[in-house]
């Protein structure tokens, strides 16, 4: 879209009185009606993609009554709007079976594939996947040819800098363009996701410092089919799940929680960049390439065969980074489950109760203020966790028809109830067993 369009656009209608149907053909695409409300298709200062609200009237003040409706005629006309991720047959406008047509959100690629050298992208790909450099490619080839396939969350440590991590998602966000956005816990300080939901690319760099909740929740969406998407103004609706995962972290052992039988991950650990010279636009390099690399990505044969719902299987993604993950996740779920014995040993000894009913929330919600966890246990807590640990000492939730109580720990470290009759599946857990996990120097405190 060119900046001041409308000027030009009238320069075109002076040009071309005489062919109005060509003058049309040209201005027309330029705007759309998505329900009732008509929209110009513009690009914002930082060259992103918008829809700007432009009314009909508008468009006939602006290029004069004859032409004016000429192009509100001409203009796509679409019952509402949808987020198809496509390349190689990319549409703008999405006919359904009934014959509805939706405007697509997701924007073409700004690359036209042509052959030719992409060397510095190889030198990328081959740092960053090392012995697994072919799935690398699989990686690329399948959000390029098969963007609707869903991928592991690809996790990609290091303890230390420059190791390339940032330019491979930079990478990604020049050749996706804005179908690929960079997270950060900002993105999820309001209940608004829409301007992310959208999106075939997301990433988040240095998740140490990102708040554990939002990475259990990115562990969902992996295999989630749909999450509820809300932009500001707009209803919540449920939206279709295209989006890949990438995780940065300079914390090699522990950026999320993975268990021995997860298989959404794909865990890297990516080296130090160790080269004596080098190239200081390598970016940019690597961004002139794409169109190349496209060309090269089209005529490749896939390596792997996508027989997992993830594409590649645990076996060809396993790496001892990942080992290192696991190990450490099961030591989490450990500490996790002494710092619930530690509390709920507190919470006996200062209410002299035998029993009590606690919900997995209301049992979060405690740990969260008890001073019985680790930093590191309290970094790792979510209510999964606290569910596995409750689970395993033999504990099953009961019908929601029970009611019990609802405890909050004040600022003197007491247990107190808040709520008489609260909601949800409690556990019911046992003074005694308790004291049984608890060595006899523990018996006291009961």
């Amino acid at each position: 879209m060119e900046e001041n369009n409308i000027k030009t656009a009238s320069d075109i209608i002076k040009n071309n009185a005489d062919n109005l149907q060509q003058t049309v053909e040209q201005i027309a695409p330029n705007f759309v009606r998505i329900g009732g409300t008509w929209f110009k298709k513009c690009q914002n200062p930082d060259g992103d993609f918008t829809l700007e609200k432009y009314s009909k009237e508008n468009i006939i003040a602006d290029y004069g009554k004859e032409f004016g409706k000429a192009i509100v005629e001409a203009a796509g006309k679409c019952i509402n709007t949808c987020y198809i991720p496509e390349h190689l047959n990319y549409k703008e406008y999405i006919m359904t079976q009934t014959g509805d047509k939706y405007f697509n959100l997701y924007r073409p690629l700004a690359h036209i594939p042509q052959e030719g050298c992409w060397k510095h992208i190889e030198r990328l790909f081959r740092h960053i996947f090392g012995e697994q450099y072919e799935l690398g490619l699989d990686y690329a080839q399948l959000i390029y040819t098969k963007p609707k396939q869903r991928l592991p969350i690809l996790v990609l440590v290091s303890t230390e800098n420059t190791t390339g991590k940032s330019t491979f998602c930079n990478f990604f966000k020049s050749f996706l363009g804005e179908n690929a956005m960079a997270l950060s816990n900002h993105s999820f300080e309001t209940h608004f996701n829409s301007t992310w939901v959208e999106k075939l690319f997301v990433f988040l760099e240095e998740t140490k410092n990102t708040d554990p909740k939002i990475i259990n929740q990115f562990k969902t969406y992996a295999t989630a089919e749909y999450i509820p998407a809300e932009g500001k103004g707009k209803d919540m609706q449920n939206k279709k799940i295209y989006f890949k995962i990438v995780l940065c972290s300079n914390d090699e052992i522990n950026p999320t929680i993975i268990e021995r039988t997860d298989t959404r991950h794909w865990v890297r650990k990516v080296p130090v960049i160790r080269d004596s010279d080098p190239d200081e636009n390598f970016l940019e390099e690597c961004r002139k390439e794409i169109p190349a690399f496209l060309y090269f990505l089209e005529k490749r044969m896939l390596y792997t065969s996508g027989h997992d719902r993830l594409w590649f299987t645990p076996k060809e993604t396993h790496t001892s980074a990942w080992d290192k993950i696991v190990s450490s996740s099961l030591a989490n779920v450990d500490q996790v489950e002494a710092g619930l014995r530690d509390m709920l040993v507190d919470f006996f000894a200062q209410t002299k109760k035998e029993k009590q009913r606690f919900s997995a929330t209301n049992l979060l919600q405690l740990a969260e203020k008890s001073g019985s966890f680790s930093k590191k246990a309290r970094y790792n807590l979510d209510k999964i966790q606290i569910k596995k640990v409750l689970t395993k000492w033999g504990l099953v939730a009961g019908k929601k028809t029970e009611r019990f109580e609802i405890y909050d720990i004040d600022k003197h470290e007491n247990f107190v109830v808040i709520k008489k009759d609260g909601p949800g599946k409690p556990y019911t857990i046992y003074r005694s067993l308790i004291q049984d996990y608890f060595s006899p120097s523990h018996s006291k405190l009961f």
